[in-house]
């Protein structure tokens, strides 16, 4: 895995902001992202999923999603980072009011 010190801990977890799937992941979970890919092109076969990491995996591992995932994405950017930026900011000002982090 590698070394591991608190500058690169850090530097990895900033680096998340900066992956859009990672955000789009955390803002619609995998199978909506999936469903979402799937109406872009008919006639695509997925599996029945039991468990989000199992979408998640099919999500990352399959060429065809993630080709679709490249073409499609700008259309879902303003509405992903947008309620990405709501959520931080509601949770933020939750934290704040019940003390939590303090």
């Amino acid at each position: 895995m590698g070394k591991v010190s608190p500058k690169t801990l850090r530097g990895k977890y900033l680096e998340q902001f900066d992956d859009f799937m990672k955000i789009w992941l955390k803002v619609d979970g995998p199978e909506q992202i999936i469903n979402y890919l799937k109406e872009k092109r008919s006639g695509m076969r997925m599996p029945e999923f039991t468990h989000p990491c199992q979408a998640c995996k099919f999500l990352y591992s399959s060429p065809e999603l993630r080709e679709l995932a490249r073409e499609y994405f700008t259309e879902k950017i303003g509405d992903v980072l947008f309620r990405f930026s709501a959520s931080k900011e509601v949770t933020g000002r939750v934290n704040d009011l019940i003390g939590y982090g303090a």
